[in-house]
């Protein structure tokens, strides 16, 4: 048995991906013993097992010796994971560079999530559930999630301001106002706020928890007060601005 172990421990340190890219098969959770179904089937030890006996030949090895090694070992265990997350790591770039094949929930506005005003929670939860539908660890989902939160993080509460604030809409048409630093500040601080209470296990468990994650209750009632009364004058303002824009088009279109 120790020479068996010594032999899967150097096969197993060369078995899993440099890459965490995946593929649409892993959608289907193909059965096929094939390494382009790996990352669907990371916790199905008996699978692995056979594709370890595959891609190295083992034909005198039972499945169950080696997935009782896969049981056992400290080692698979820790490669495993370190793969797990470059798979979380490869999915929040791809999403992030417009990536396809991903799942956006029509909650957060489907395919124009970009447009949504909660972008940023649309863009947390495409992670998460279609890493979910290859059937991957969930809470190695969540850790990966908050490990490489840096990534998107204040882009997307910064696209989920403008889509409230400064919509695209409005800037196509010719709108080049801007809402007050102070707004976007005080916005952005109780929307990191929102989100440490609404992800508190796995930001405590596994992210960076930010100051102002840990602001009183005071201190954000009245942060929303303020954003209340400054953002209700934002959006008349761009409504005073859109109709303004439609009243000068209309008189245009009366004076030809």
């Amino acid at each position: 048995m120790k020479s068996n172990i010594r032999k899967f421990d150097k096969a197993i340190k060369n078995f899993f991906p440099e890459s965490g890219i995946w593929y649409s098969n892993c959608f289907l959770t193909a059965k096929e013993i094939d390494r382009s179904n790996l990352p669907c089937h990371l916790r199905n030890n008996l699978w692995m097992s056979r594709l370890m006996k595959s891609e190295n030949h083992w034909i005198l090895v039972r499945d169950t010796t080696v997935k009782e090694y896969l049981d056992n070992s400290e080692l698979f265990n820790v490669l495993r994971h370190d793969y797990e997350l470059r798979i979380v790591e490869w999915q929040t770039k791809h999403q992030l560079n417009d990536g396809e094949g991903w799942i956006v929930n029509d909650q957060y506005g489907g395919d124009f999530y970009m447009f949504h005003q909660d972008a940023d929670k649309g863009f947390r939860l495409g992670i998460k559930q279609t890493l979910e539908a290859i059937n991957m660890d969930k809470e190695v989902i969540e850790e990966g999630i908050e490990k490489y939160r840096d990534l998107w993080f204040d882009k997307y509460i910064n696209v989920a301001f403008r889509n409230i604030y400064a919509p695209i809409l409005s800037f196509c048409n010719g709108d080049r106002s801007e809402p007050k630093e102070e707004l976007r500040d005080a916005w952005t601080r109780v929307r990191k706020y929102d989100y440490y209470q609404e992800h508190k296990e796995s930001v405590d468990k596994y992210g960076t928890i930010l100051p102002e994650m840990k602001m009183t209750f005071d201190e954000v009632a009245m942060l929303r007060y303020y954003i209340e009364m400054e953002g209700s004058k934002r959006i008349e303002e761009l409504e005073r601005r859109r109709q303004e824009r439609e009243n000068k088009r209309f008189a245009r279109i009366k004076g030809e």
